[in-house]
């Protein structure tokens, strides 16, 4: 299983790929190629390119969340790529996204207009239709225990796209979630709906089964990454987790980043000790520092070839 950077906040030293607010991962495994998120803008694509990626041959592109420095450049990909499905929450068109860091209210949500103009590239996923048969990604065989990996188990969710690859909803809500959330709203598009704080329910996951385990890929991790863990442990009945790769959201601004980052390290320490973790994007400064005395911590960059 091989995961490439295509954009995060950083970029590796001495490179001359672009860097940005945002994230974008390619992944290749279980005969599958595909995008995690399209970061804030089309600088993923020219970073692609510069890395030698074939971006129009992926097999399709997750959109984990509404907030748009994960969609932004879903646009200029649509453009690019002809054939590939687009999977995401439903919730991420029916919603507007704010943020109300520094004071000041700002739209973050996903572009509305995608939806209208490109209705048949999309596959909007909703609760009420968990896959229970079959799969995703076209061409894959359907398997006779297919029932088994799909639908609802304790309230988490999962769409499975190849019999290794999953689409998660997180469900469990046992562990702490990130203090950066607090500053996060959304607004239903009915008229008269009033801003609320994000529950989250438009976040998504990718588990991904090996014979080590699992391996979880959490964009931002905003429903808390030791839940969407246990989700996507749950969801596809493995008890061993290989590794995880995405943002905590752990932020520099956040009061409870102390306690956020604690918090994890113990559930991991505990849990899933040998598991190793990847992380950038969301994961600030401060809880970077934190975490570096983690043994099995590795911080991603714009640019970087992850191996798993």
């Amino acid at each position: 299983m091989v995961i490439k950077v295509l954009v995060d906040n950083r970029t590796l030293e001495e490179s001359d790929l672009v860097c940005e607010h945002g994230l974008s991962l390619y992944v290749e495994c279980d005969g599958a190629a595909f995008l995690v998120d399209t970061g804030a803008t089309g600088t993923f694509l020219k970073n692609a390119c510069a890395m030698g990626i074939d971006l129009p041959a992926v097999d399709f592109c997750l959109i984990s969340h509404g907030h748009d420095d994960h969609s932004g450049g879903l646009r200029e990909f649509l453009e690019l790529d002809s054939r590939a499905k687009v999977i995401l929450s439903s919730d991420v068109f029916t919603h507007k996204f704010f943020s109300d860091k520094g004071g000041e209210i700002k739209d973050i949500g996903t572009d509305l207009l995608l939806l209208d103009d490109y209705l048949e590239r999309f596959n909007c996923l909703d609760m009420d239709e968990a896959v229970q048969s079959g799969y995703m990604m076209p061409g894959v065989e359907l398997r006779e225990d297919s029932k088994l990996y799909g639908g609802v188990t304790g309230g988490s969710f999962a769409w499975w796209v190849t019999p290794d690859i999953a689409i998660v909803k997180c469900g469990c809500d046992k562990y702490s979630r990130p203090g950066g959330n607090m500053t996060l709203y959304k607004k239903a598009l009915d008229d008269g709906a009033d801003m609320v704080p994000d529950d989250f329910s438009h976040e998504l996951s990718v588990a991904v089964k090996t014979v080590d385990g699992v391996v979880v890929i959490s964009s931002c991790s905003h429903c808390g990454a030791a839940n969407i863990i246990e989700s996507s442990l749950e969801t596809t009945g493995e008890s061993r987790l290989k590794s995880f790769v995405g943002g905590l959201h752990f932020t520099d601004r956040s009061d409870s980043t102390e306690d956020d980052v604690a918090e994890f390290v113990n559930y991991m320490t505990s849990h899933h000790p040998d598991a190793k973790i990847y992380t950038g994007h969301c994961t600030g400064d401060r809880a970077k520092s934190l975490l570096s005395t983690y043994k099995n911590i590795h911080f991603f960059a714009t640019g970087e070839e992850i191996t798993i």
